[in-house]
């Protein structure tokens, strides 16, 4: 069995151990854009935690004891969620095209 880490989808309230994977922040990201990063994560050559947040939930504590730990986040346009230091996106090839940079 591989001690190798693999790409992992956390949703809210959790919070895992930090790893060396490359970490990202979605918040209000919809179904959609979840399964097409799930279908890139499976054939990236890179290792992702990829935390899932719902603007609605409202948790600014963990939001913050979360940003520490980031690579990025990302917020879908039209989200009620606002931060200084994150992208806003639109569709998931907004998305998709982040990933493919760090991905080569």
């Amino acid at each position: 069995m591989s001690n190798q880490l693999e790409s992992r989808f956390i949703t809210y309230p959790d919070i895992l151990e930090k790893s060396p994977n490359h970490t990202v922040l979605l918040i209000d990201a919809d179904l959609d854009d979840v399964a097409n990063l799930a279908t890139f994560c499976s054939v990236s050559h890179q290792n992702y935690d990829i935390y899932l947040y719902k603007g609605t939930t409202g948790d600014l504590e963990w939001l913050s004891h979360l940003s520490s730990r980031l690579d990025k986040t990302f917020i879908r346009d039209g989200s009620t969620v606002r931060a200084t230091s994150a992208d806003c996106y639109t569709t998931v090839t907004d998305l998709k095209d982040y990933f493919t940079k760090i991905d080569s």
